[in-house]
């Protein structure tokens, strides 16, 4: 009886990890579909930079002008930076759950994907506005599955930067963010973990 119970426990944990892997399949090609209309946008942003450097004006004016319209497209195209943030969501939300493995894969899958690692790193801006209203001790487990994922690889003060504003909306929030802190380096590759190892040391 023992081990037919052992075999079905095995073959309910095979299906669910397959399950996993299709799901994660299915949110990448969405991803990517929708990081694909949202290059265009970036292109228009880039085209505004180019103009403004031909008309002469300096960096900061240029800086300046590009920064202007990406709020303007932002804006103007919520439903897509929307519908990335819940793809977003919903890929952090197995990750969370998911075994080393697919965890790897997941993180391997935005290898060299320049914006989706800053939709990575975005999502927790959001997550940060989103915790005062509820629901916060989700929206930090998600915020740090999104940075585990990005694992270090845009830039490394735009990590700790997202980290001291993720760390203050937490407490703001009342939750105690050490434990959480363990759990996303526990998921994490060798590197990041060691990154929040020593995130969470300097505000132990």
């Amino acid at each position: 009886m023992r081990e037919t119970q052992t075999v079905g426990r095995a073959s309910i944990m095979t299906e669910k990890h397959e399950n996993e892997e299709g799901n994660v399949a299915a949110l990448l090609a969405v991803l990517r579909r929708l990081d694909a209309e949202y290059a265009l946008l970036q292109g228009n942003v880039d085209a505004v930079g180019e103009d403004s450097i031909r008309a002469g004006r300096n960096l900061a004016e240029v800086i300046v002008a590009m920064s202007r319209r990406s709020e303007e497209l932002r804006a103007a195209n919520k439903p897509l930076v929307d519908a990335v943030n819940d793809v977003l969501r919903d890929l952090c939300g197995i990750y969370l759950e998911a075994q080393e493995e697919l965890r790897a894969s997941i993180r391997n899958a935005f290898a060299g994907q320049t914006m989706l690692l800053v939709h990575l790193i975005n999502l927790t801006g959001t997550a940060c506005l989103a915790m005062p209203r509820g629901d916060a001790p989700r929206w930090f487990r998600t915020a740090l599955a999104a940075l585990s994922i990005e694992d270090n690889r845009t830039d490394y003060r735009d990590t700790l930067v997202a980290l001291e504003h993720l760390h203050a909306s937490a407490l703001k929030a009342g939750i105690d963010p050490k434990p959480y802190l363990e759990e996303a380096a526990s998921l994490s590759s060798a590197a990041m973990r060691d990154s929040l190892a020593a995130f969470a040391r300097r505000h132990a």
